[in-house]
């Protein structure tokens, strides 16, 4: 009776031993031992946690290894440091490890013994000078690394970047710049630099390790460093590759579109340029119908992208999106009148960049016309900005004849009486304009015999100006060179009026035609 219960007692240990888990006593990271079940409530993996931290207690009080014994007890046999107590061995774990529990103490004994020598000669002060030692030449080691790594990328770089460089610009010219070598180059050069800095991690990795393993207390934190860095990497990487199929379709999409942009931009550039031509369509169009184009591409590439973009079926993402298109939606208004504005503008040719407009109240040069706004130079060095939908709204007035190619006109008049030859008064009038600076000889200034009045003419010279933004000071200058013209000549400049029926008629003899500066045409022709 009493060997069936030992067998079947020897039975429920193996067991036990079986499907339970063997859980080490540790001692500096080190196992010293095993504890193999566990006893009244206690699990085994708490039985040897209490039992390593009461071990690496004694140890750091700097208990003699000769201080260990073992001494009975009324539940099993314990293992005392001194007057210590570490653990018990009871008959359960001799039953577990199938041998006598004396036995098993005193091997426990000798383990733990052994582990602190092992570790007073571990953290011994020669043990530390050594480790400093090492610590030093290591960190010296890997100076010297670091640097040669670091020399032999930039000759690395120079070399095949340089080597490169002329067939990829060769590739650029064949594609007529669809395909760039400047990105190219740079994604080489990325390539290198992501080399460079994974053996720099590398290098700092091995270092960090060596310098751990070479003192006893950091030594337990040597062997899990890369498990630390590679858990989140390989978290990362496991949602990455869920993510895959996704993230390909995403890059095709992205390389696609730029290319697409990119032949966009490389046809419009070429209209613009007066290389490729359409009729009807003008090449001042072609930068601002470039610019609709590709913000048209980008938008619906958008639209096709968003289902496969990483989240975007989650609740939170959907909300945001909702958040900012009511955002964009309320705030938009005013842009998007803008922006209608800015392309029925365009379209109408109304002004080019250049140009002296008159918009409203203010007056200027047109030094940048864009889809929202129009920004103007004036004389007294202001820029002025206006919507494109306040200058839909109201009127326009060009005064750059004929555009920038041709220049602005600049105007000034005089009122000269009929005993004047206005033959000699234009004469007057072309030769203050030769004399002027700033103005333009083609197209040839020209006067105008705009009004005659009772008593006087009015004469307007009308002159080009390739600076349109120094309008008044040109119109000064020809309003002075007019002055002079006419004062070196003995014309006055006035309008006369009669009071009193003149004696004679106030006219200009046919001999007095062709006053100086006036020329009489050739043939005799009058």
């Amino acid at each position: 009776m009493h060997a069936s219960l030992r067998f079947l007692l020897c039975l429920c240990l193996m067991f036990a031993t079986l499907t339970g888990h063997t859980e080490p006593v540790m001692l500096d990271g080190t196992a010293i031992y095993q504890i193999d079940v566990p006893f009244k409530g206690s699990s085994a993996a708490r039985r040897a946690e209490d039992a390593g931290q009461r071990l690496q207690q004694a140890a750091q009080q700097g208990l003699p290894a000769q201080a260990v014994r073992v001494v009975d007890s009324a539940l099993g046999t314990d293992l005392m440091l001194g007057d210590t107590y570490l653990s018990t061995v009871f008959d359960s774990d001799a039953a577990a490890a199938g041998l006598p529990r004396t036995e098993l103490a005193q091997q426990q004994a000798q383990a733990v013994a052994a582990a602190l020598s092992r570790y007073q000669r571990a953290h011994s002060e020669e043990k530390l000078w050594l480790g400093g030692l090492y610590a030093a030449l290591t960190l010296l080691a890997a100076f010297v690394l670091g640097h040669l790594l670091n020399r032999t990328y930039r000759r690395l770089h120079a070399l095949i970047v340089g080597a490169s460089r002329r067939s990829m610009r060769r590739l650029e010219h064949r594609t007529h710049h669809i395909v760039r070598a400047a990105p190219l180059l740079q994604l080489l050069g990325g390539l290198l630099r992501l080399g460079r800095l994974l053996l720099f991690v590398l290098l700092l990795y091995l270092t960090v390790e060596l310098l751990l393993s070479y003192f006893a207390t950091t030594r337990p934190y040597a062997g899990r460093l890369l498990g630390w860095m590679l858990a989140p990497l390989q978290q990362g990487g496991l949602v990455v590759a869920e993510q895959i199929p996704k993230l390909f379709f995403l890059a095709v999409l992205i390389i696609v579109t730029r290319y697409l942009l990119r032949v966009i931009r490389y046809l419009f550039r070429e209209i613009e340029r007066g290389n490729l031509r359409f009729e009807g369509f003008y090449p001042d169009w072609a930068s601002p119908t470039q610019k609709i184009v590709s913000f048209l591409l980008i938008a619906f590439a958008l639209m096709v992208a968003y289902p496969y973009i990483p989240g975007s079926e989650s609740a939170a993402f959907k909300g945001v999106s909702l958040f900012l298109g009511v955002l964009f939606s309320l705030g938009s208004t005013g842009a998007i009148s803008n922006l209608v504005a800015g392309v029925i503008l365009t379209y109408m040719r109304a002004y080019r960049q250049g140009d002296l407009v008159r918009i409203g109240d203010s007056q200027g040069v047109v030094v940048s016309h864009s889809l929202l706004v129009t920004k103007l130079f004036t004389i007294r060095n202001q820029e002025i900005t206006i919507p494109n939908s306040v200058v839909l709204q109201g009127h326009v007035t060009n005064l750059s004849s004929g555009g920038a190619s041709r220049g602005a006109l600049v105007s000034t008049a005089v009122t000269i009486g009929y005993d004047t030859p206005w033959r000699q008064v234009h004469a007057l009038l072309l030769e203050a304009a030769a004399q002027t600076e700033e103005v333009l000889k083609t197209p040839a200034p020209f006067v105008l015999q705009t009004e005659l009045q009772d008593f006087y003419i009015r004469y307007e010279l009308n002159v080009y100006t390739d600076q349109p933004q120094r309008l008044p000071f040109v119109l000064s200058a020809l309003n002075a060179s007019v002055q002079d013209s006419f004062n070196r000549h003995g014309v006055q400049i006035m309008s006369p009026h009669f009071f009193d029926r003149a004696r004679g008629p106030v006219l200009t003899p046919p001999e007095h035609w062709y006053e100086a500066p006036a020329r009489r045409p050739e043939g005799g022709a009058e």
